[in-house]
């Protein structure tokens, strides 16, 4: 998540692979989670090495099939921060729909963070590679399952840089061209309140997806989606300000140009941007079901919207 640039450039490179992760989808998510804030990616500046290495690790885990018609998309874009010109890449799987393959669910996590300080590595376990991980696995169970829509699976970049990946891609020919039904966003979901729910926000006066989460309460016991605006200033964070839920990741760019969204997040909790986010602190069980809630919620919004 953010703590509250100009984009110049982008390009598309398609990336053909041939081989596959077997890894059963949650396995997939918690080694992922572990890996992507591991010491050896350094915190995942953009620009470092450790960066480069998550890019890597992605796209080896989004693996696209060379006989399938969906295809991985790498996205570079270039933005300003400090007076310094610096390159992004959004990361995107393109999974086709089979009755609406030309409308667009687009699940999206950042996995950028914050890099290193000195001899402290900042991990971001769940800022944000809790949120990728989880979006990675969710990409291993639908990228073989027939869905109505297509689904664009994006692991967004810079997000920690005033959202500066998220607003390169809507301003890319992969959105502006695109029919979108739908943003979920992922951001810090390792810890939820407590260990025991996710926080919800979405446009208020969307009624389809009320009726959507309503049904999705009903049918899925794993973590109950609270709806909530703003998270609460909390002295053990470094961040002692209410935070505004509407703008505080990538789905804000969405909503600016009228797209809805599902944004699924945590609380805002003593180790957000520390060097203490760390894969140790991720309760597994919990996570476990954060993954089978966000699978089920996905199946629904394919099935229902």
């Amino acid at each position: 998540m953010r703590n509250p640039s100009v984009i110049v450039f982008y390009v598309l490179t398609f990336v053909c692979c041939s081989t596959s992760n077997s890894a059963e989808p949650f396995t997939l998510a918690q080694k992922s989670l572990q890996r992507l804030s591991s010491v050896e990616f350094t915190g995942r500046e953009p620009g470092t090495s450790g960066h480069k290495q998550a890019q890597q690790y992605i796209v080896s885990v989004f693996n696209s099939d060379e006989k399938s018609s969906d295809k991985i998309v790498l996205h570079n874009f270039t933005y300003h921060k400090n007076f310094q010109t610096k390159l992004g890449t959004n990361i995107i799987f393109h999974k086709i729909g089979t009755i609406y393959p030309n409308k667009l669910i687009v699940i999206t996590a950042h996995y950028d963070h914050l890099g290193k300080q000195g001899r402290k590595v900042f991990l971001g376990a769940d800022d944000n590679a809790s949120g990728t991980a989880i979006m990675l696995g969710l990409q291993q169970f639908f990228k073989n399952k027939k869905t109505k829509y297509s689904l664009l699976f994006v692991a967004t970049d810079a997000e920690e840089d005033d959202l500066a990946g998220s607003r390169a891609l809507v301003q890319s020919n992969y959105i502006i061209d695109k029919n979108i039904i739908l943003n979920i966003n992922l951001d810090m979901v390792a810890h939820g309140y407590r260990k025991k729910y996710l926080y919800v926000h979405k446009k208020s006066a969307d009624l389809a997806l009320d009726k959507i989460l309503n049904k999705y309460h009903q049918i899925d016991s794993n973590v109950t989606l609270k709806s909530k605006r703003y998270l609460a200033s909390d002295r053990s964070s470094i961040s002692r300000r209410r935070i505004d839920l509407a703008k505080a990741s990538d789905h804000y760019e969405f909503a600016k140009i009228g797209i809805g969204y599902l944004f699924i997040t945590g609380e805002n909790h003593k180790h957000y941007h520390k060097p203490t986010d760390s894969y140790d602190k991720v309760d597994i069980n919990f996570y476990g079901k954060v993954f089978a809630s966000m699978k089920s919620l996905i199946t629904l919004i394919d099935n229902e919207i």
